[in-house]
């Protein structure tokens, strides 16, 4: 499955319509090429559908899933409201993630990240109840108000690295987030206090906040994230407290913390 979703988005172009159908980038003008290049991508058939329905045998116009124009019978789109993974990550796409995302009500995974996206990260990617690992990082994304309308109870992996988040880290995340396992917002531009409420994220296994703008006190909460193992701090404005040492049972990687100075 993995490998048909990426095949089909070397071919796919972002669409805002409403449809869970998304418009093809290109247009095959001949059908047996679009048949074996697509089929050759694919790894993971369960439910038989090559055998039994996409056979070269039949015109692609007639398969399941497949949309043709109706002058020139040339695929016009794909149907893929069933898609549980969908990752595009590392490829040269542009343009907008389109609002539209949110019909993917299966989707459990979704990675963007190393493309050239552009626009705000849309709000309607918080109605994937489902969701368990969203990936967006390195576009050029505006991310300022990501943080503050994900609400994904399922969400356990959470990679908005270098994604343009701006302003503070709300004080409700792991309430909206409480299964978060890694959280990584490195390379952005969060400013404000780590909330001491970051230990509500209980399952967390790895917090990356690197080169932020973030300043204050050390929480000493971070200790009592006993499932801790990956923590990286470094390139802030942020003062630990000596008498307040924290290290959670788990912990055996610390990047960085790279504090401006002690607070006696």
């Amino acid at each position: 499955m993995a490998a048909m979703v990426k095949m089909l988005f070397h071919v796919l172009a972002f669409s805002s319509r409403s449809s869970t159908s998304f418009n093809l980038r290109h247009e095959y003008k001949h059908r047996s090429i679009f048949s074996s290049s697509l089929k050759a991508r694919i790894t993971s058939d369960p439910n038989r559908i090559l055998s039994t329905n996409w056979s070269s045998s039949t015109s692609v116009c007639n398969w399941i899933g497949i949309t043709c124009g109706s002058r020139h019978r040339r695929v016009t789109a794909l149907n893929i409201s069933d898609l549980r993974k969908l990752s595009i990550a590392t490829n040269d796409f542009k343009g907008f993630i389109p609002n539209s995302i949110s019909n993917l009500k299966n989707l459990r995974f979704l990675s963007m990240n190393f493309n050239y996206l552009e626009g705000n990260i849309p709000i309607e990617i918080a109605t994937l109840q489902g969701l368990k690992v969203l990936a967006l990082g390195y576009n050029s994304l505006n991310g300022s108000n990501a943080l503050a309308f994900l609400n994904i109870s399922s969400l356990e992996n959470l990679d908005l690295e270098n994604a343009g988040l701006t302003g503070a880290l709300p004080s409700d995340l792991c309430r909206r987030l409480p299964r978060l396992q890694k959280l990584n917002l490195n390379l952005n531009m969060l400013n404000g206090e780590i909330p001491r409420s970051i230990v509500e994220c209980s399952e967390l296994q790895l917090l990356l906040l690197m080169q932020n703008n973030l300043v204050g006190t050390i929480p000493r909460e971070l200790g009592n994230l006993q499932l801790l193992q990956n923590l990286d701090l470094g390139k802030n404005r942020l003062e630990v407290d000596s008498r307040a040492a924290f290290h959670p049972k788990g912990l055996n990687y610390i990047t960085r913390i790279d504090p401006i100075y002690q607070k006696e």
